[in-house]
């Protein structure tokens, strides 16, 4: 299987029929789309997992870090939700271009993970990560004005654990 990588979660127009030529021609025409935003091409041979990449890569998706914190989850949003409080795009935009210049991280805190998501509804399963963001609205004397909860799991990793 080859898992690949999803920049924001977002799968642009241009890049489905190319996406669709790399499935037909190394993953007999099947791809899936995984609970974290992902794509999952299986029944790729071995010998073809370099030109997999490679093609990958020229429609831009050859990026790492899947299943690290460098890989959030984010619900698509105020852009398409009109009940959204916030914008978990915009959130997930800016914690990516973060985590992707800070350079190599500790074992242990590249496997916590990120989530997010424009309301308490929970799209983006903001309450299974390490750290989870949401939308809220918080009364003030203003009025209503929407705010960005955050909440921290407990996370207890083992230093001998290698998975």
């Amino acid at each position: 299987m080859v898992f690949v990588r999803v920049g924001l979660g977002d799968v642009y127009a241009n890049q489905w029929s190319l996406l669709a030529d790399v499935a037909r021609k190394f993953a007999g025409s099947r791809a899936r789309i995984d609970q974290q935003q992902n794509i999952v091409c299986r029944w790729v041979l071995n010998e073809s997992l370099y030109d997999i990449y490679q093609a990958l890569g020229t429609i831009g998706f050859s990026a790492g870090g899947r299943e690290t914190i460098r890989d959030v989850v984010a619900c698509p949003g105020m852009d398409s939700y009109k009940l959204g409080i916030t914008s978990s795009m915009d959130l997930n935009k800016a914690l990516g271009e973060t985590l992707g210049g800070m350079g190599d991280l500790d074992q242990l805190v590249e496997k916590m993970h990120i989530k997010t998501s424009v309301c308490p509804k929970s799209c983006g399963q903001h309450h299974i990560a390490s750290i989870g963001f949401h939308g809220a609205v918080v009364k003030g004397p203003g009025g209503q004005d929407p705010h960005t909860s955050c909440s921290l799991v407990d996370v207890h990793l083992s230093p001998w654990d290698k998975g």
